[in-house]
């Protein structure tokens, strides 16, 4: 038998428009859970499938958030981990691309993007913080800052992507533009009334595209 709790119920981040929440069967919900769904205009819905045992899937339109609650498979938080899914899958693409045309500089630094992103991932299903790391030698904040003067550090200025360009650059530019929609998924999955919870992860991703950013520059100055 689960227990809702108000505050498991504010770790779910719903949707403001939600008004179902659907739970495995025997789910208790304390006083104050009982509260937050009133206020806030959602009910409770248990169905069978949602134990998961042999012969019963559950249903289509549903999917898991955290351990034995379903939501819609359009919940914002199920949105921003297809978005993250998206962009890992575009990233092993482009460096396996990298990888065959003898780029190995570039493919390795795209591994170490894979690899954050991986984990930026893993922190948020798993509800924990995600720590900055490294790429190339670099910290995060310092490919920001190289992004905002690219002058400075490539001789160039902000470049718009034309065909003309190395197509290892366009890879990257198209990349740096999935990271803003994944950071924008993000925003609207952690977006609590006035506040905004997982600001380790935006960060992480407003970081990221700076990275790409600065490794777009870099292409076009070589």
């Amino acid at each position: 038998m689960a227990l809702l709790t108000e505050e498991s119920l504010r770790a779910l981040r719903l949707s403001p428009d939600q008004r179902t929440l659907c739970v495995a069967p025997g789910t208790v919900c304390s006083p104050s859970a009982l509260d937050f769904l009133a206020v806030r205009g959602i009910s409770l819905v248990f169905e069978e499938a949602q134990t998961h045992t042999a012969g019963q899937p559950k249903p289509e339109h549903l999917t898991h958030l955290r351990g034995d609650i379903l939501v819609p498979k359009t919940h914002p938080v199920i949105a921003f981990r297809g978005e993250m899914d998206a962009l890992i899958a575009a990233l092993t693409e482009a460096s396996a691309v990298c990888g065959l045309s003898k780029h190995a500089c570039l493919c390795a630094e795209l591994a170490e993007i894979t690899a954050l992103c991986r984990e930026i991932l893993r922190c948020e299903v798993t509800e924990t913080p995600f720590v900055s790391t490294n790429i190339a030698g670099k910290t995060l904040d310092e490919y920001r800052a190289m992004s905002h003067d690219p002058q400075k550090h490539f001789g160039l200025a902000h470049p718009l992507p034309t065909p003309d360009m190395p197509i290892a650059a366009l890879r990257l530019n198209t990349l740096r533009t999935l990271v803003r929609r994944a950071e924008l998924a993000a925003a609207r999955a952690f977006l609590q009334g006035k506040s905004i919870e997982r600001t380790d992860i935006l960060t992480a991703l407003n970081r990221l595209s700076s990275v790409l950013y600065v490794l777009y520059l870099r292409e076009l100055s070589l």
